[in-house]
């Protein structure tokens, strides 16, 4: 009985809480980009490996594996469960918000996210129009997001995914919208939010001018 109190004593201690951990992961996937960053800034895409990014954040070339599949996925920032996390954030929302808030809410949170650091947003920037094969990474990951969300709102909808494509109209154009924000914002200095806000003010007097009700869910 002794030694198994000893035993579950150890563990506890040896095995950091779940939050520490995740936060320790957060911290190796933050480092893992910046690294990847830093180097393909100062030396070009195709004189950088995935080893050379990992020794400069620290940890081992198995351990970048654990994090990003790709070297494009760590000069991104994105991780193979991008699509899906943000696709998760639409599902999370309320059941009486609008399917277009939804997306407003998802989109407009994955901006945030990816514009939290100003440096780093505006290094990353540089290194893709820079490099023509991570822009082709980058719009490959673009478009699995948008992918993922319309399938999600669709299911919020209640329709087809694949017979309807009104899911798919509403995400591609707010997601427009919204990375119009973050242009304008990255270029003229005006806060993330403020953008956004702006360019999605703009997207509605624009739909005011059409026909049409608002779409909702049919279920």
């Amino acid at each position: 009985m002794l030694i198994a109190m000893i035993d579950a004593m150890t563990t506890e201690v040896a095995s950091p809480p779940a939050g520490l951990r995740e936060r320790k992961k957060q911290q190796t996937r933050a480092a893992l980009h910046r690294s990847a960053l830093e180097l393909v800034s100062a030396n070009g895409v195709c004189q950088v490996t995935t080893e050379q990014i990992a020794e400069r954040a620290g940890v081992s070339a198995r351990t970048f594996f654990n994090y990003f599949p790709t070297k494009e996925s760590a000069i991104l920032g994105m991780g193979p469960d991008q699509a899906g996390r943000v696709a998760q954030w639409l599902r999370d929302e309320p059941a009486e918000v609008t399917p277009e808030e939804a997306v407003r809410s998802c989109f407009t949170r994955y901006a945030l996210e990816l514009a939290a650091d100003k440096d780093l947003w505006k290094l990353r920037h540089s290194v893709v129009r820079s490099n023509p094969s991570i822009t082709q990474a980058m719009a490959a990951i673009s478009s699995a997001v948008e992918r993922a969300v319309a399938e999600a709102l669709a299911e919020r909808m209640g329709v087809s995914p694949q017979d309807d494509l009104r899911p798919h109209l509403v995400v591609s154009v707010i997601w427009a919208a919204i990375r119009a924000g973050l242009a304008h914002s990255r270029e003229h200095e005006v806060p993330v939010q403020e953008a956004i806000d702006e360019t999605l003010g703009l997207f509605d007097d624009w739909a005011h001018t059409t026909a049409g009700p608002p779409i909702r869910s049919t279920s």
